[in-house]
């Protein structure tokens, strides 16, 4: 829709001391605050326009206007500043956030707890996202007499493992053996190739070893699975609980969605670009998101592989500031990644 230079001022004020105040605010007010050579009744008439355009809502009928949806998706869009952050700022939260951890896992859940504290909203997060990732290095390891562990690396670094029972006793000789198999069958190998037909094929060319890999096997198709699952982190739960704007159902609800909800990453994997996308209310099609406001980003990793990290809070949100924190945290978690699977 084409609106005024007007009529665009107005709803940028609207958002903007809204997003402060959480309150409606009047033709007089806004007057006052943008300065227009004209009566508070022309203003009215635009609010009462806006109004008519869904950009704007009057919570009652002697109140104020406050933004839509719709109005902060057309501010979002079209009027919105950029807010970067300072040399202090940026140092701020290098210091705290730990720059030498090594285990990308750590790394991240180090960053999504950094920045669920300074944003006191919820956050959310995934591992490392890729259609080829492959095994990198994977190795037996003995802990007891008849129990070992498969540890599995991916090429995104990724670490994954489990334990596991052999119906024989394990020696030197035996776990050797078993480790050359699976390097020579598995490494290399993308993470979707490993399926249930092909450990049965690789078990068939084994002949008399493949009763007693069996067990072996089965761990390792288990942990691949797990390893090309998209999990998505959800962290600061509690700080939906302090928000005005949720009730203790609401915000229940909310939490049990990222939770538990099988279907809810797709929503926010389907951009294939690397910018940072905010998603309000209604079209996220949940009910549970009718109020509130995702803003995405991507941390990305040797230029084709990318995990994403989002602040979720209520629709009334300052999205300048917030967007500068998560894409600064979102670079120095990319930059870090990429420094450990050079490493």
């Amino acid at each position: 829709m084409e609106l005024s230079d007007r009529k665009m001022k107005i709803l940028s004020e609207v958002v903007n001391n809204y997003i402060q105040y959480a309150e409606p605010i009047s033709s007089k007010m806004l007057c006052s605050l943008l300065n227009f050579s004209v009566s508070s009744a022309t203003i009215r008439n635009e609010l009462a326009e806006l109004t008519d355009l869904g950009l704007l809502e009057q919570p009652h009928t002697s109140a104020g206007r406050i933004p839509s949806h719709l109005g902060y998706r057309l501010y979002i869009n079209k009027l919105m500043g950029k807010y970067y952050l300072t040399k202090k700022n940026k140092e701020h939260i290098n210091s705290i956030l730990n720059l030498d951890e090594i285990d990308p896992e750590i790394l991240l859940k180090n960053a999504t707890s950094l920045l669920a504290d300074m944003t006191k909203f919820a956050v959310i997060s995934t591992g490392v996202c890729t259609q080829e990732d492959y095994v990198k290095n994977i190795k037996l390891v003995q802990v007891g007499k008849c129990t070992a562990m498969i540890i599995l690396t991916t090429s995104s670094g990724l670490v994954k493992n489990k334990l596991f029972r052999c119906e024989f006793l394990l020696t030197d000789n035996i776990l050797d053996r078993f480790n050359n198999i699976l390097v020579e069958k598995f490494v290399g190998l993308s993470l979707k190739e490993i399926t249930q037909a092909y450990i049965q094929s690789t078990a068939a060319s084994l002949e008399e070893l493949a009763f007693f890999m069996t067990d072996v096997l089965d761990a390792l198709l288990e942990i691949s699975e797990l390893a090309s699952r998209t999990d998505l982190h959800f962290d600061g739960q509690i700080n939906l609980l302090s928000l005005p704007e949720y009730d203790q159902q609401s915000a229940i609800k909310l939490m049990n969605l990222f939770n538990y909800s099988d279907d809810i990453v797709d929503l926010f994997l389907m951009n294939d670009d690397n910018k940072t996308h905010v998603f309000i209310g209604e079209e996220m099609h949940h009910e549970e998101l009718d109020q509130s406001s995702i803003i995405i980003t991507r941390y990305v990793v040797d230029k084709a592989n990318y995990g994403i990290i989002g602040v979720v809070g209520p629709t009334r949100m300052n999205y300048t500031k917030l967007i500068a924190k998560l894409e600064y945290i979102a670079y120095l978690v990319g930059n870090k990644l990429n420094n450990i699977l050079e490493g």
